[in-house]
């Protein structure tokens, strides 16, 4: 083809019709920038089709991950359930008067600990996380995905301060019990332990009210995480169908 063309362009200039031969060369460049607008375009039409299998192959393992946020989320809900009627149940056998409790009671309320909630890309400060969102092209989407850590990180507040409370309670359980006296671990003497004592301290109730009010918090938050992590899937789930 080239050399065809090369050969016209050649008789042309020979036989000296310039006019023909300028409009031929317009003629001629026209067609190469036709040429390369077209292998633009293919260009164009390749790496779109690439990036939206990107996109979709992305959106498919985030809805992998928020439905595992999901499990987490209800899972947390049942635990809060639970450390709340621990929680009742301790104060119900603490204060001034009170007596030691059976001994069911008295081993549920000695076990102090606090819930937890992970989340799959929780952290507004995780780059990969902000990196694949750029890569989404529903505004909506990645509107929810960008605030979604906001909501996982006012959750989190609530955590880690029931986290202090919970040490704060076993310090203070740890000054009236003995732990080596709980396990046949060791077989040293230990110290005595006063139960007693521990269930009539007024800043272990307090510590524990505390607690329980701060706990309320985190639940309701975590309420909030759940509906934000529901729209994510629903609309993960939405986008995707339409583009299969």
């Amino acid at each position: 083809m080239i050399k065809f063309l090369r050969k016209i362009r050649y008789n042309l200039i020979e036989t000296g019709k310039t006019g023909k031969y300028l409009k031929y060369a317009i003629g001629e460049i026209l067609l190469v920038m036709i040429g390369i607008l077209l292998a633009l375009q293919v260009n164009n039409w390749n790496q779109n089709r690439i990036d939206k299998t990107r996109e979709i192959t992305l959106l498919e393992q985030l809805l992998d991950n928020f439905l595992s946020n999901k499990k987490n989320i209800e899972k947390g809900l049942k635990d809060y359930e639970i450390e709340k009627k621990y929680l009742e149940s301790t104060i119900r056998n603490t204060g001034p008067e009170v007596d030691i409790p059976d001994s069911v009671t008295l081993d549920s309320i000695s076990s102090i600990n606090y819930v937890t909630v992970e989340l799959v890309f929780g952290s507004k400060n995780n780059m990969f996380y902000n990196q694949q969102i750029e890569l989404i092209t529903n505004n909506d989407l990645k509107r929810a995905l960008f605030t979604f850590p906001n909501y996982y990180d006012d959750y989190k507040d609530g955590e880690d301060l029931i986290k202090e409370l919970t040490i704060s309670q076993r310090k203070i359980h740890q000054k009236y019990i003995s732990l080596s006296a709980t396990t046949e671990q060791f077989k040293q003497n230990t110290f005595e332990s006063n139960f007693l004592a521990w269930l009539r301290d007024r800043d272990f109730q307090n510590v524990t009210v505390d607690k329980i009010w701060v706990l309320n918090g985190a639940k309701s938050n975590l309420k909030t995480l759940a509906d934000k992590n529901l729209e994510v899937i629903n609309q993960l789930t939405e986008i995707i169908n339409t583009e299969q």
